[in-house]
């Protein structure tokens, strides 16, 4: 019997020190502070977004700026957004004119032109902010750029789009940052 007692009392003590292991330390802050954002995050105050989502990157990429940059950004041009996404880097550069381009985060406007079945309702669902990810050691050199010129710009012009003509808003528009050889650029559609 005594046998028995000490084969089970051996995963039940390796249990307990893994809770023990996981219950403190900064893994367990994070789960707390996700936790609680899941639970209250909805009580901070009107989001100027409807839906947020971020994907896991791979080593050695990041987003050029973060969450908090781009509500500061919204906010201050009085804009509204559908979906705000940061997601893995995006696919290969394409080349135009013998220039190879990547994209940095668009603002897309998706047209009410088509059916209302299949579209959203209301105009600040039709608003996306896409975010690919960049090489880390390039962040650092075009964030402070994004910050100070191109996110404004592109966040005023999201904040504008839900007024423009009904010619302009059947269609689907795109406010494109690029970057060049170290070089940003916008580009619309």
């Amino acid at each position: 019997m005594a046998v028995r007692r000490a084969r089970l009392a051996r995963p039940a003590r390796a249990a307990r020190r893994r809770l023990r292991r996981g219950s403190s330390g900064p893994g367990r802050a994070r789960r707390v502070r996700r936790a609680l954002w899941l639970v209250f995050g909805h009580m901070e105050g009107r989001l100027p977004w409807s839906e947020y989502t971020k994907d896991r990157l791979p080593g050695g990429y990041s987003h050029a700026v973060g969450r908090d940059e781009v509500e500061q950004g919204l906010r201050r041009a009085g804009a509204e957004i559908g979906s705000l996404s940061f997601g893995a880097p995006g696919p290969a550069p394409w080349s135009e004119a013998g220039e190879r381009f990547s994209m940095v985060f668009d603002v897309y406007w998706l047209g009410d032109g088509k059916s209302r079945t299949r579209g959203p309702a209301l105009d600040r669902d039709r608003l996306l902010m896409r975010w690919n990810a960049v090489p880390a050691a390039v962040r650092s050199d075009i964030a402070p750029q994004i910050v100070d010129r191109w996110l404004p710009e592109a966040c005023r012009w999201a904040a504008t789009a839900p007024g423009r003509g009904n010619v302009w808003r059947a269609t689907d528009h795109r406010w494109m940052l690029l970057r060049s050889e170290g070089e940003l650029r916008v580009r619309t559609e």
